[in-house]
């Protein structure tokens, strides 16, 4: 076995480079004994990729340190996400909180929100597997994000100039601390933090002066072993056994699909939070129907934060970074989150067929418990059949072969066979989708043949009748046509994927992977375009979402404003 060779212009003392190789020598040997170990099993491939050129060294936490560890961890993400969360509800919505004081509070809590769902899970992940598996262009976002968020935190702490002035100076503290004055400071506390960090970390302003670490490379039997960057991108983890392999993309291509994507959960998590802020604020939408959009919204909301980033990043980078435990989790949210969001548009069209083929009867028929039970129908079921289905491995029983072929470090892939497949399509997609094809179809008719009725029938001499008409006639109009674009879009978005997995068992699992991954995200972006579609059909849906973005939510009495025409 052939001495390790260290690179360096300062090897001029031939003892001291003897006795460096013997150590580096033996190293090698510890090395080897420990790739040993681990082809025969013993060893853990969950931490960073061991082997691999320039690979970190990662900490062995005992289990029991872990499993604390992840708790702690994540039981802090989950009380910063809810409190905050409460806090950015709580205060929009109850007048008596309009003040100026808790203005900077909101927009603090606006801070710590993103910060508890962007920032915290992958620096848990960091902080416990002392890796990162997500590259460093990613990193230096991560970073950025990090430092851009916590600093503006700790400066809307800092804006206790407000209880001074409410304190010291109480009689000039209404015409001191004004709207315009909370604004600046807002501006102040978020500007700052975004440029100077962005600034420092992506043009690496904080580099300049760190000494370079020196290169190792290592020499077995006298052949040295290198790796290009060409070889090394085949794998998600280089080196490492049974490393799954990684699709290589041009950079272009690369960078398309993070836009695109990024930009699909950006749009889904801000229109289905204004859709949430609307519905939950303003009092004139205080109904069954829009409770019904509000959960649904809710729904979509969390798809955008729980699933889709991490789907993201492995159909971009074709690996799963995050574990196999994380990976039946994130599975079994994907699957629940779809589904509820798919039976929330069922019960919707059953709420629109009251309202419309029997309207004398909506309001005693389509009640709160009603809507309560719809609710529990909609989330109970996608939970239940998830979580279920995934962690009793009842889906891949008779594919078990197939699964063992496709084994490897950095996969994460949601096998059907083909009962289960057909099963589950029938049960998330087929059963609802008729449901809703079938009442659309109903409703189609039913206003058509209303429409028809009110341009033959005679004619109503009571003043205001003919205008009365024509307005009935052009609400239901406006109406079918917002049914015909939402079964157009959900059917246009979810039967690609559907149709894709009830097929694939039977073709032997042969679909491409950027194939799956194209009908996956097709089927997201009916999460991206539901919000869309309120904005294109809803007057009222425009006009809250005016009032969010120029800040007159925050005005009082502003929960009570009139979102319809007076006409309506």
């Amino acid at each position: 076995m052939a001495p390790l060779v260290r690179i360096s212009d300062k090897q001029k003392d031939s003892k001291n480079a003897e006795k460096g190789n013997k150590e580096e020598r033996r190293g090698w040997e510890d090395r080897g004994e420990e790739r040993k170990g681990r082809e025969s099993g013993e060893s853990d491939l969950s931490s960073c990729p061991k082997f691999g050129n320039k690979s970190c060294p990662p900490t062995n936490h005992p289990f029991h340190a872990l499993v604390i560890m992840y708790s702690v961890m994540t039981g802090a993400i989950v009380l910063t996400i809810l409190g905050n969360l409460v806090i950015m509800i709580s205060i929009p919505q109850f007048k008596q909180l309009h003040s100026p004081t808790n203005f900077l509070i909101l927009s603090m809590a606006t801070t710590d929100f993103p910060l508890g769902f962007v920032i915290m899970p992958y620096s848990m992940v960091r902080s416990v597997e002392s890796c990162w598996f997500l590259g460093d262009g990613f990193y230096k976002f991560h970073a950025s994000f990090d430092m851009m968020l916590s600093l503006p935190s700790i400066l809307h702490l800092c804006s206790v100039v407000d209880r001074f002035y409410a304190v010291c100076c109480p009689l000039h503290y209404t015409t001191t601390m004004t709207s315009s004055v909370i604004e600046r400071l807002l501006a102040l506390c978020w500007s700052a933090p975004a440029l100077f960090h962005f600034g420092l970390v992506l043009f690496e302003a904080n580099v300049p002066g760190m000494q370079s670490c020196e290169i190792l490379v290592a020499c077995f039997n006298f052949c040295a072993l290198t790796f290009n960057k060409c070889w090394e991108a085949q794998f998600c983890f280089p080196l490492v056994n049974n490393s799954c392999p990684r699709h290589v993309r041009s950079v272009l291509s690369v960078c398309a699909m993070y836009v695109v994507m990024t930009g699909a959960i950006v749009v889904t998590m801000l229109g289905n939070l204004v859709v949430i802020i609307s519905i939950a604020h303003f009092k004139q939408l205080h109904f069954p129907t829009n409770f019904l959009i509000l959960s649904m919204a809710t729904t979509d909301f969390l798809l955008s934060c729980v699933v889709m980033p991490f789907s993201m990043i492995r159909s971009i980078e074709s690996c799963w970074y995050f574990g196999d435990l994380f990976c039946k989790v994130h599975s079994c949210c994907d699957i629940m989150l779809c589904t509820t969001s798919i039976f929330h548009l069922c019960f919707i069209s059953v709420d629109r067929y009251y309202a419309v083929c029997d309207p004398l009867h909506y309001v005693t028929k389509i009640t709160v418990p009603v809507v309560k039970v719809f609710l529990f129908i909609s989330w109970s079921i996608p939970i239940f059949f998830a979580f279920s289905l995934v962690f009793s491995e009842l889906n891949i029983i008779g594919a078990e072969d197939f699964v063992a072929a496709i084994d490897c470090t950095g996969l994460c892939v949601l096998i059907f066979n083909k009962l289960w497949g057909a099963l589950a399509s029938f049960i998330a997609f087929f059963l609802p989708g008729t449901v809703m094809v079938g009442v659309y179809t109903h409703i189609f008719t039913v206003a058509r043949k209303h429409a028809k009725q009110i341009g033959t029938g005679p004619v109503m001499k009571q003043a205001g009748s003919e205008s009365k008409m024509k307005a009935s006639s052009k609400k239901e109009s406006k109406a079918t046509k917002t049914l015909s674009v939402v079964m157009g879009v959900f059917v246009s978005c979810w039967l690609p994927f559907f149709v894709l997995t009830i097929t694939d068992p039977f073709i032997n699992f042969t679909t491409p992977e950027d194939l799956y991954s194209v009908f996956l995200w097709l089927g997201y972006f009916n999460s991206t375009f539901n919000p869309i579609i309120y904005g294109m059909f809803y007057p009222w849906f425009r006009k809250a979402l005016r009032i969010i973005v120029t800040g007159m939510i925050f005005h009082p009495d502003s929960s009570a404003l009139s979102l319809f025409p007076a006409h309506a």
